[in-house]
């Protein structure tokens, strides 16, 4: 599945919200970030691979379903709410888009 995460986070307002240096917070770095902080005792390089595979992201990527699901599942655990809905909806509006593609 296509997917871009090399998008900012956003606020309420659908604003980008910015670092201390006025640069736009962006997804693929922050769930990249996080996949390589998770805990995954069963594959952990599978999961180093996948955070590196996440974080370095530009644009459209290919990921498969069980990537996919890793980054679902981990984007639930980690992140605030709204954070998670909005990478859970980026990740909804490729699936929807690779569907409407077949």
């Amino acid at each position: 599945m296509l997917i871009n995460l090399s998008v900012p986070l956003c606020d309420l307002d659908g604003q980008p919200i910015k670092d201390q240096k006025g640069e736009e917070i962006i997804f693929s770095k922050q769930i990249g970030n996080l996949l390589f902080q998770a805990q995954d005792k069963d594959n952990p390089l599978q999961a180093y691979e996948l955070a590196k595979k996440v974080y370095h992201s530009s644009g459209e990527t290919d990921f498969s379903t069980s990537e996919v699901e890793k980054i679902k599942v981990k984007v639930k655990e980690g992140l605030v709410s709204g954070f998670a809905g909005q990478a859970l909806e980026i990740i909804a509006k490729a699936n929807i888009a690779e569907e409407a593609g077949k």
